[in-house]
């Protein structure tokens, strides 16, 4: 946002001055092409700064985090790690019933299939970060669909995590926790309950200044023919 207004800045400058027309004018002018030249210069050196390097792990490996953060770097991440030990896919049906739930616990509209995660949370030294769990996503293989973390859904199998935003862990210790990510997008709703649905994702852990992903591999289909 900062870069765009500036280079708007920059249009609405030069177009002013080019209906300058006396010495002051043209001495206006050259400044103003000066002034653009040095903010086009700032854009390029942003632009760059915030283009993100990417790293990408497999299913069970520990991924150290090392103070790159979901959101904002206030989470303070070092000395935390993630891992994915298992994934699997639910039709709503089937996750109603993991969750110990009737079939119409929710009305027909926020009904849909969900993709959970079995997350193993690490912290070797930290004594004040968190993970901010709310804003961690899970992508599909084109890198272009993704789906947040869901606290509600989280929470209709651990209140615990209803509408929960981070996480901590005591300095020394691990445990495991159950992430649902509800598949919210109509026609990719329905190709995931397709015997040749997609099989593949990308789990965001941290987005900056390193973006950390996880590739998913999905467990064979829970409640296959149940529907949504």
């Amino acid at each position: 946002m900062w870069s765009a207004v500036n280079q708007a800045k920059a249009r609405r400058m030069r177009n002013g001055f080019a209906f300058v027309r006396s010495k002051k004018g043209a001495a206006a002018l050259v400044f103003a092409a000066l002034l653009c030249l040095v903010l086009v210069r700032v854009v390029a050196v942003n632009a760059a700064a915030l283009r993100t390097k990417t790293e990408q792990y497999p299913m069970g490996q520990w991924v150290p985090l090392e103070g790159n953060f979901t959101f904002s770097a206030e989470e303070k991440t070092d000395g935390y790690s993630v891992r994915v030990t298992d994934a699997r896919q639910y039709t709503y049906a089937a996750y109603m019933e993991k969750c110990g739930l009737p079939q119409n616990y929710l009305s027909e509209d926020a009904q849909t299939s969900v993709i959970e995660l079995a997350v193993q949370i690490k912290n070797q030294h930290n004594q004040d970060g968190m993970l901010a769990i709310s804003w961690f996503s899970l992508k599909d293989r084109t890198m272009a669909v993704y789906n947040y973390f869901d606290g509600f859904y989280a929470g209709l199998q651990n209140k615990t995590l209803a509408d929960v935003y981070g996480v901590t862990v005591r300095p020394g210790t691990e445990f495991t926790v159950y992430l649902p990510f509800p598949m919210r997008y109509g026609a990719q709703n329905q190709s995931l309950l397709d015997a040749g649905g997609q099989d593949t994702f990308y789990f965001t852990v941290s987005k900056y200044p390193v973006e950390k992903s996880i590739r998913v591999v999905l467990a064979p289909r829970a409640g296959r023919s149940a529907g949504w």
